[in-house]
């Protein structure tokens, strides 16, 4: 017991002054921030800690570090992890008002870990995990806002490239918006795999051009559970932006279980509570996406050039469109290949031009479409098939015979539309 005191003592470090140009940490071990502090660096690109040694945990006692007031430098970070580190844990952080990232995770770094912390107003972002071989992060219990994009730049809560296993749990990601300069993100996965985001709310973030809350481009075998995406706000008034809840784009084997997506808008053109896009084998189980509002095109769910993805027990709700355009719950668009809508309920969609429950606009459709309740969706049909139907046997279930079939929507394959 008395080599463990003397271990933890010798190895326990108080962080000095940071009027230094930069405090390392480049040995191991543990070190104590213990006072407030604000810098102000004298060039770009610097950092305030910059931890360059693996088995490192810097604990912040709630203490802050920011970025002098007046002081004109760009790309300040709070904390820099170099490349190729491991085993570093940031704890008890409060990090606030910088022109660069809040916490930097360079290439190659593994079991990094950022927990019980607040980032805020860091311009560049709060998080970055930036690959390649960055693997086996977790973030849990923090809170990132207000970050809103540098120099015309997009706005991000957490970015992450190239990582793999990154693990983003518990986290409140809110008012990261770019406003009408660039676009922005709560949560942005690019080119990421087996990452797994659950119980985290994403709300109120925003941009122009691309707004959503959560974002995955080129991603693999992701899950997303129990995500909470409300009042992601699209600022652009040219016509061009989207505003996306869940934005889903060329990723594959996505699993979704239990995430909601509510109140997402956009005043000029249009919006999605989930857009599935350009990928394969995704499947999303019991979600919900409800009141979202756009001008021109509104869906809760948009699947687009999607193949062989599932949409299972899921509820589109009360999505509508403000001045004129079409409302949808579900609308498959492209060229959607073999995709499965299975017992989702469509309840009080709304366009000023035209509603439809579930519009297929494949010619000819592919998908299977079973056993869905549409309710209060305009004058559509639950399913419509505007260019026929044409689907491959299926051994042991619903078959068809191969070649186009003309089918009439209101009874196709026990799907159910109810108009008041």
């Amino acid at each position: 017991m008395n080599h463990f005191l003397y271990t933890l003592c010798i190895t326990s470090f108080v962080i000095p002054s940071l009027h230094a140009p930069q405090v390392t940490i480049d040995q191991p071990g543990l070190f104590l921030l213990d006072v407030t502090r604000a810098y102000s660096p004298t060039t770009n690109n610097d950092s305030i800690i910059n931890i360059t040694s693996s088995n490192v945990t810097l604990d912040f006692q709630g203490n802050s570090i920011s970025q002098g007031s007046n002081n004109t430098q760009t790309g300040l970070d709070g904390v820099a992890i170099n490349s190729g580190l491991t085993n570093i844990t940031i704890k008890n952080a409060h990090i606030q008002n910088l022109s660069g990232v809040g916490i930097r995770i360079n290439s190659a770094c593994t079991k990094i870990t950022i927990k019980d912390s607040l980032i805020e107003t860091c311009y560049s972002g709060g998080i970055l995990l930036s690959g390649p071989g960055v693997s086996g992060i977790e973030v849990g219990n923090t809170r990132i806002s207000t970050c809103t994009g540098v120099n015309g730049g997009p706005a991000y809560g957490i970015r992450s490239i190239s990582a793999a296993a990154a693990n983003i749990h518990d986290c409140i990601i809110n008012q990261n918006d770019a406003s009408t300069t660039s676009s922005g993100y709560g949560i942005s996965l690019e080119n990421s795999q087996l990452c797994v985001l659950s119980d985290n709310n994403i709300v109120s973030n925003g941009g122009s051009g691309i707004a959503a809350g959560i974002s995955l481009t080129a991603c693999n075998n992701v899950i997303l559970q129990n995500l909470f995406v409300a009042n992601t706000i699209c600022h652009d008034t040219t016509y061009a932006g989207t505003a996306y809840g869940f934005y889903i784009n060329q990723s594959t084997n996505t699993l979704s279980l239990n995430c909601r997506s509510a109140a997402n808008i956009n005043s000029s053109s249009y919006c999605y509570g989930l857009a599935v896009q350009d990928g394969q084998k995704n499947v999303f189980e019991s979600f919900i996406s409800g009141f979202n509002k756009a001008t021109q095109q509104c869906a809760g769910i948009l699947l687009q050039n999607e193949s062989q993805s599932i949409l299972n027990n899921s509820i589109s709700r009360g999505n509508s469109t403000t001045v004129a355009g079409t409302a949808y719950g579900i609308l498959l668009t492209g060229t959607c290949d073999q995709c499965s809508l299975n017992t989702n309920q469509l309840l009080n969609n709304k366009g000023v031009t035209a509603t439809f429950g579930i519009l297929d606009q494949r010619n000819p459709s592919t998908s299977i479409i079973l056993g869905n309740l549409a309710f209060n969706n305009g004058t559509n049909f639950s399913v419509t098939f505007p260019f026929g139907v044409t689907l491959p046997v299926t051994t042991a279930s619903l078959s068809v015979v191969p070649g186009t079939t003309n089918i009439n929507a209101s009874n196709s394959y026990l799907n159910v539309n109810f108009t008041p």
